[in-house]
């Protein structure tokens, strides 16, 4: 009965995370905003049944989404970063001394943000013309973005996790 409750809760967070992707497909303005937030369904995932469960949720979610959404670059986004990063979060703040888990961090998203450079010059060649100088700052642009992004998901995780701990009624 615990593997079936951790199962249907895996889909019901894919299927969120999904409902956020498809809702950044429909709100162009939001879809880059919606794919983030499409990873806190995985983030929910991880709280409640452990790092593997946020790999199960992260992807079945990222197969639905490149077979349903219209929005491919968002859902790669979210496949490749904000999806993955929900369980490798959990994983990677455990590492000490806390210096070395913030250089993996930043590591993940340096690597993220180069390859999505490096796709976007052999995709968009002859649309977008980055200067020698732009890729390096893009990179580090996105970097400084997501340690923001990640001490903002740090607060948010923990009042959620305050929420999840509380006792229910019977």
């Amino acid at each position: 009965m615990k593997r079936t409750k951790r199962t249907v809760f895996c889909g019901l967070m894919a299927a969120m995370a999904l409902l956020f992707l498809y809702l950044g497909a429909l709100i162009p303005a939001a879809r880059f905003g919606l794919c983030a937030v499409a990873g806190l369904p995985v983030s929910a995932a991880v709280l409640r049944h452990g790092a593997a469960a946020g790999f199960l949720t992260w992807a079945a979610s990222s197969a639905l989404a490149f077979l349903l959404s219209p929005a491919f670059g968002a859902t790669l986004l979210y496949a490749s970063v904000f999806g993955l990063y929900a369980p490798l979060k959990g994983i990677i703040e455990r590492l000490r001394p806390l210096p070395l888990a913030w250089l993996c961090k930043l590591s993940f998203a340096g690597a993220m943000a180069a390859l999505f450079v490096v796709a976007m010059r052999g995709f968009l060649a002859e649309s977008i013309t980055l200067p020698e100088w732009g890729a390096p700052l893009l990179i580090a642009a996105a970097v400084a973005i997501f340690a923001a992004y990640d001490l903002a998901l740090s607060r948010l995780l923990g009042a959620i996790g305050k929420i999840v701990a509380r006792p229910h009624p019977p």
